[in-house]
């Protein structure tokens, strides 16, 4: 049962909610922050999701090439963030909220 779950999973959802927690961005730019990318990369990635924030996850397709955009978002789920966000101004949620949808 597990594996049927696990494949339907892997092949209709996940593609759909991006892998990695979710963080305020003061928490993921700590974790790209401390991660092996380079300082320019750790300022593309930041902006990336600063413009994801501000519009939609489909804001930064507008400013860079699909191969790029699909980097961004691979990068990210190599150091577990997620591209969506918590609000930074909702004191009333937490800083990091785990990915139920992690396998």
């Amino acid at each position: 049962m597990y594996h049927l779950w696990k494949e339907y999973m892997e092949k209709h959802v996940l593609p759909i909610v991006h892998q990695g927690d979710y963080y305020k961005i003061t928490e993921a730019e700590k974790i790209i922050e401390n991660s092996h990318f380079s300082k320019k990369k750790k300022n593309d990635l930041r902006a990336f999701l600063v413009q994801i924030s501000k519009g939609s996850i489909d804001t930064p397709k507008k400013h860079m090439s699909p191969p790029t955009y699909r980097k961004y978002l691979q990068d990210l789920a190599s150091i577990g963030v997620s591209p969506i966000l918590i609000p930074k101004n909702r004191t009333d949620f937490p800083n990091c909220l785990k990915n139920p949808f992690k396998i």
